[in-house]
């Protein structure tokens, strides 16, 4: 009996290998024939709009006509009476802006208090009510009489983008791609992360009120809204296909929302006559009555220095039809790091006295924007923030273009004013000087009386002097270039193009350690021809950048294909096959929402293109990533030891699970094969403070003494090698300080070794990038050259000095070229107290257009910040040969900015 009880084992032990076999095949050989039935299957499930908007926008004006004369009359006096309130909170709240408190990010300290300003008017459900009502019987009418729809088409000749793009009956591919999107960590199977709007009941027709249903579409799913600070597991795709969107009220972008439009036919948000709020679609909301927020400021949803991940792209946001006295706003955007603005126009009203503006944005803690066009309104921008990127960038007829009411430091490339009487104010609504330094660069004035209008500057510290640097800046048909409040003229119009030009305080020698407060010198400074891209009449050569591409027309294949990002399975073998075998193709990669447990290096060859949705999660896990005296890397973009070619990444967070002491989140080996052809958008690191990462506040509590090794995540966040080159826009690496999971933003110890290091001697543009909480350093450009580094930010380890660095990596240094070496016999030496924020090393030919460098606490206590002695020196110049620039350097919390 024993023969025939060992033949079935010996059986399924056969169709078991068969199995295994059969599947490792299907994962690799056949990959590209499960694509291809999975391409099919999908154009096959593709149908025409499923609504024709003319037929929609008649049976709405049907609908309405049904409804009586007494109902339309009540609504209207409704509404009448709910935009005075609202006028007089909208007025009351852009009087008594709610600046940032010299504290740290997030939300940290209570030691600051202020008057958390005027009260917030609160919408009721029948004055929303009224209020779409009114909205719908007057597009009815609109409708009829033949007004209804805009043309918007003179966008299509300012916008760089290369519209109208080729249009589809079936739409953008994002909206008929299968919705695969998970967030594995949060534990939810029906969470939905991808979300069409017209699911939601949205019509898009100009006549239906779509507030509700845009609002149900971004809510679905018991998402981070009031009473919730944040969320790493609740994150949401909101999809607008084309059409015209009637809203009367404020659509509200939750946290860890991308909203975006279908760009081969812009979707317009149109917002009514008796829209009643502030912002037509705001990332935070004031709390009705709600006094004073765990910030220091009006009480809110989200904490805007910790308002994180977030997008909002292709649309065309028109507020001309409301109310020109009330103080609406086409964006309330209070933000920080992760978040973007991209390919919008704003139509606000040119009417004489309005007060309507295309963004309020009072406060936050950095972003970026790029590809914006601002037609008409009081401001085009108004407001302020702790440091901000902006990037190409139109004013046509603004008022105002831009009034900063205060910032630490905010970058404006290739911006073009034209039309309006103040290019940029540097006034603040109560007289006090609030705006710490402003960089113009690339840029254009035309047509426009004061391009930049400022406080009377004094040559003397702590005067409030602001300092603005102008770097390769045209005026045209301008009358004064900069001009102070009090009518004086700093810089005439006639001057034409302006090569350098500074005020405020500034060092031109390394030799003069006190530097010097200028009231306006003309300079000649160069841009590294490596750097630069086309002659545009500009004084010199302007920088290069480009567009993050949309890939219309492009075939997509689906990663969820033949990966299950399901945060459990290990993804390796399957996700590195498809990038194999699609690299080079044309095709992009899409990859869905999920957590991919990737337990070894993923390598990108040339001719990668990689969509993420929603920052899928690239999970490092696993022995491989242990060892911090053997770094080894998660994503390798060129192989190892260097490669010439292309790629371009967008979208996606690379991330942990549980302790990887030995982790490089990225190694940039590429060396591009053009100018910016390999490059990245929108991208970043966060290494623990979330679900799912064995990281958060339960398993790496904050700690005043000693270190926990199972808390020791990482070798390195980023590592560009001596052969490489890349294009870097809007990429923040970010060891948590807090739990993003937790209600209370409880905060948390994980270490890191190191921020950024660039070794590269190739081109490098770094636009809106930042680095925090690295035990020996944020930034190190190392032997480096080619390098323009615009904006950027960082903060050192809250934790610090206990341990001192490098602890608890003491057994690593040296791992790198350019570790600092720790001589440090009593660690009281600079660089020994705390973190640097950014190292110089052996390096020549590298612009800083903008930093800004803080050091918040000494173990987790603040009362440093008031001394400005939380650490010794936060920069350090060591053995560079030449040609380093450092413009509109922002330091806090340090005794001295640099040392050499």
């Amino acid at each position: 009996m024993a023969p025939s009880r060992a033949r079935p084992s010996w059986l399924a032990l056969f169709l078991l290998s068969f199995f295994i076999f059969f599947t490792q095949a299907l994962d690799h050989s056949d990959i590209r024939q499960v694509t291809e039935q999975n391409i099919a299957r999908r154009k096959a499930l593709q149908v025409e709009p499923r609504v024709d908007a003319a037929a929609s926008a008649q049976a709405a004006v049907n609908k309405v006509a049904s409804i009586s004369p007494e109902a339309i009359s009540s609504a209207r006096a409704i509404v009448a009476k709910a935009l005075k309130e609202v006028t007089a909170s909208n007025k009351a709240r852009w009087e008594n802006p709610q600046r940032n408190n010299w504290s740290a990010n997030p939300a940290s300290t209570s030691r600051v208090r202020r008057d958390a300003g005027p009260s917030y008017y609160n919408v009721t459900s029948d004055v929303a009510a009224a209020a779409a009502l009114v909205a719908q019987i007057d597009a009815a009418a609109e409708y009829k009489n033949g007004t209804l729809y805009k043309d918007y088409s003179r966008f299509h000749k300012l916008s760089k983008r290369q519209q109208p793009l080729e249009e589809r009956a079936s739409g953008y591919w994002m909206a008929n791609l299968d919705n695969l999107g998970t967030q594995p960590f949060g534990n939810d199977a029906s969470y939905k992360v991808f979300r069409n709007v017209k699911d939601y009941g949205a019509k898009g027709d100009g006549v239906t009120d779509d507030t509700v249903a845009i609002n149900n579409a971004i809510t679905d799913g018991n998402r981070c809204g009031e009473n919730c600070y944040g969320s790493s597991v609740k994150g949401a795709v909101v999809y607008f296909p084309p059409g015209t969107y009637l809203v009367s009220g404020s659509i509200v972008a939750y946290f860890h929302t991308q909203m975006v439009g279908d760009p081969t036919n812009l979707p317009v948000i149109k917002a009514s006559a008796s829209f009643v709020g502030l912002g037509v679609i705001s990332t935070d909301v004031y709390v009705p009555n709600g006094g004073t927020g765990i910030d220091g400021n009006a009480k809110e949803w989200y904490i805007n220095t910790a308002n994180f991940y977030r997008q909002i792209r292709n649309f065309i946001i028109d507020i001309t039809a409301t109310d020109q006295g009330a103080y609406v706003a086409a964006l309330h955007y209070q933000v920080a790091q992760a978040t973007s603005l991209t390919n919008i126009q704003f139509v606000v009203s040119q009417n004489a006295g309005t007060t309507q503006q295309a963004i309020y944005a009072e406060n936050g803690s950095g972003g970026f924007m790029s590809d914006l066009i601002f037609e008409g309104g009081a401001f085009g921008i108004y407001g302020g923030n702790q440091q901000f990127t902006a990037m190409r960038l139109q004013f046509i007829n603004c008022v105002t273009a831009v009034k900063l009411i205060w910032d630490w430091g905010w970058i404006w490339r290739e911006i073009h004013i034209s039309g309006s009487q103040t290019g940029i104010s540097l006034l603040s609504e109560d007289g006090v000087h609030h705006t710490g330094s402003l960089l113009v660069q690339d840029s254009t004035f035309t047509n426009t009386n004061t391009a930049i209008l400022t406080f009377t500057p004094v040559a003397q510290k702590n005067a409030g002097t602001t300092g603005i640097t102008l770097d390769n800046v045209v005026f045209s048909g301008v009358s004064a270039a900069i001009a102070d409040n009090a009518g004086k003229t700093w810089l005439a119009g006639s001057v034409g193009k302006v090569d350098t030009y500074t005020i405020g305080p500034a060092f031109f020698s390394a030799d003069n350690d006190s530097g010097n407060y200028t009231l306006g010198t003309t300079s000649t400074t160069s841009h590294l021809g490596g750097l630069t891209g086309a002659s545009n009449g500009l004084p010199k050569l302007p920088y290069f950048s480009r567009e993050k591409p949309l890939y219309v027309g492009a075939t997509i294949v689906q990663m969820k294909w033949h990966a299950k990002g399901d945060g459990v399975t290990d993804d390796t073998a399957a996700f590195q096959g498809v990038i194999n075998q699609y690299a080079g193709t044309g095709t992009v990669i899409f990859i869905d929402a999920g957590s991919y447990i990737l337990t070894d290096t993923i390598t990108i060859p040339s001719g990668t293109k990689i969509v993420g949705q929603c920052w899928s999660q690239l999970v490092a896990s696993g022995t491989k990533f242990q060892d911090a005296s053997n770094p080894h890397a998660l994503f390798r973009v060129g192989a190892e030891g260097g490669e010439t070619g292309n790629v371009e990444i967008q979208d996606l967070l690379f991330t942990t699970k549980g302790p990887t002491a030995g982790l490089v989140a990225v190694e940039w080996n590429m060396n591009a094969d053009g100018q910016g052809t390999a490059a990245m958008w929108d991208s970043h690191v966060r290494i623990g403070g979330a679900d799912g990462t064995d990281l958060s506040v339960a398993d790496c509590p904050a700690v005043t003494s000693g270190t926990d090794q199972k808390c020791t995540a990482g070798a390195m966040m980023f590592h560009m090698t001596p052969s490489a080159s890349a294009y870097i826009e809007n990429m923040w690496l970010w060891t948590a300080d807090h739990d993003l999971d937790d209600a209370n933003m409880t905060q948390i110890s994980v270490y890191v070794a190191r921020g950024m290091l660039i070794e590269s001697v190739k081109p490098v543009w770094l636009y809106g990038t930042a680095s925090e909480h690295a035990v020996f350093y944020q930034y190190e450009f190392y032997q480096a050259q080619q390098v323009l580094a615009s904006m950027i930010q960082t903060e050192t380890p809250y934790y610090q000095p206990n341990p001192l660095p490098p602890a608890p990596y003491a057994s690593a240094v040296g791992a790198f070229p350019g570790d600092p070496d720790y001589n440090c016999p009593n660690g009281k030496q600079e660089g020994c107290d705390a973190a640097w924020a950014v190292r110089m090393v052996s390096s020549s030919n590298i612009t800083v257009a903008g930093a800004g460098l803080y050091s918040w606490f000494q173990t987790y206590v603040q009362t440093c910040v008031d001394t400005q002695n939380c650490q010794i020196s936060l920069v350090q110049m060591q053995d560079n040969s030449g040609d380093i620039h450092f413009w509109n350097l922002i330091t806090i919390g340090s005794l001295n900015m640099i040392s050499s």
